[in-house]
């Protein structure tokens, strides 16, 4: 993700579910439809400082909803964090947990329904189902404008690959991306122009 420096940046994985709204005047009836994010999503927003550090407001969300009989309803684990880290280095943020349990029954058609015999044709399960969403991030301070001896000039705005591992990473060049390649070492980005 690249997001300029002090600007706020939203990745949304998820769905729109959509409800109506009624709003009733004495002269009319207005009908809306609104719409309820459900899904991960991550909100954050960089400050860069002179000294290098960076800064970073960060909110990751994980959601479920539906609508019933036009009224949403949803369940949400989200956090928010403020963190200060140095160019380069990874932020992890965990403990957004998910747990579901479902129960189920099966059996043998006809002879799992009769009284006392039944259970001996019949099974059944629970099952459940564990979800952790970790967040890692690594800020890398990028500034695009170079002057004619191939310095960086400080004065530009910063702006921030998100998220990168690179230890190749040199700060006196601009960052790029490269693809990776499909077998072997991984490349995730370069520090040559």
């Amino acid at each position: 993700m690249l997001v300029l420096n002090k600007q706020r940046a939203e990745l949304i994985i998820g769905e729109r579910i959509g409800f109506k709204t009624l709003t009733v005047t004495q002269t009319s009836t207005v009908e809306n439809v609104q719409f309820l994010n459900v899904g991960t999503q991550l909100r954050l927003r960089p400050f860069v400082t002179s000294d290098g550090m960076v800064r970073i407001e960060i909110h990751p969300e994980r959601s479920t909803g539906d609508v019933i009989n036009g009224v949403p309803r949803t369940r949400t684990n989200e956090m928010t964090s403020n963190v200060m880290v140095p160019d380069g280095a990874t932020i992890v943020l965990a403990g957004l947990i998910e747990e579901e349990e479902t129960l189920g029954q099966d059996g043998v058609p006809g002879l799992s329904r009769i009284p006392w015999l039944g259970a001996l044709f019949r099974r059944r399960t629970t099952t459940s189902l564990k979800k952790e969403l970790i967040v890692l991030i690594t800020p890398r301070i990028w500034t695009p404008d170079l002057d004619a001896g191939g310095a960086i000039d400080h004065s530009a705005p910063a702006l921030m690959p998100m998220p990168t591992a690179d230890a190749r990473y040199n700060s006196s060049r601009p960052f790029t991306t490269k693809p990776a390649k499909r077998f072997g070492k991984k490349h995730v980005g370069s520090n040559t122009p």
